[in-house]
């Protein structure tokens, strides 16, 4: 877990590359996560609005916190947000 607490902090600290490596660990998960909520084809559509967010919002994250459970709750957002569009 360690690995994952040091991605989170340099995520956090805007490090390049740190996106890119998040959405290798994490992206597959949160794509199977979201897809028990909406159609495969709308869960590839939020799972890059989910990892933007990450991104444009990593200064909010706290590393000394889940990094998967913080993404996984933007991405519930997320999939909330697509169901209301309907």
């Amino acid at each position: 877990m360690e690995q994952g607490a040091n991605l989170g902090a340099r995520l956090a600290a805007g490090e390049e590359g740190a996106i890119e490596e998040c959405y290798a660990a994490l992206g597959p998960m949160v794509l199977g996560y979201l897809r028990r909520f909406v159609t495969r084809d709308e869960a590839e559509d939020v799972l890059q609005r989910v990892f933007y967010e990450v991104w444009r919002n990593r200064d909010r994250y706290d590393p000394g916190r889940s990094l998967q459970a913080w993404v996984l709750g933007i991405a519930r957002k997320r999939a909330i947000d697509q169901l209301r569009r309907r």
